[in-house]
């Protein structure tokens, strides 16, 4: 056994959750948004959408807090008032 301190040990623990717990929640994020957008790009197809949620999928090109807002306000306002 090693005479480790608890400080020691503290920072091996919390950079290990730094680097995999959120560096595997980034990952999700990704794949979960690529994900996403393939699949509004087949919707569109046979549903219209809002130009902010054009705009956001595909000119901003990047997961932000600003375009995963403007896609809940448009899921929220629009398709839930107007499911079909």
């Amino acid at each position: 056994m090693t005479n480790t301190s608890f400080t020691e040990v503290k920072l091996i623990d919390v950079s290990w959750d730094v680097a995999v717990g959120r560096g595997g929640q980034a990952l999700l994020v990704f794949v979960s948004w690529q994900a996403f957008a393939k699949y509004m790009t087949i919707s569109m197809a046979t549903k219209p959408a809002t130009y902010t949620t054009f705009w956001a999928l595909f000119v901003h090109q990047e997961v932000t807090l600003l375009s995963v807002c403007h896609l809940l306000r448009d899921f929220i306002f629009i398709v839930v008032q107007n499911p079909f």
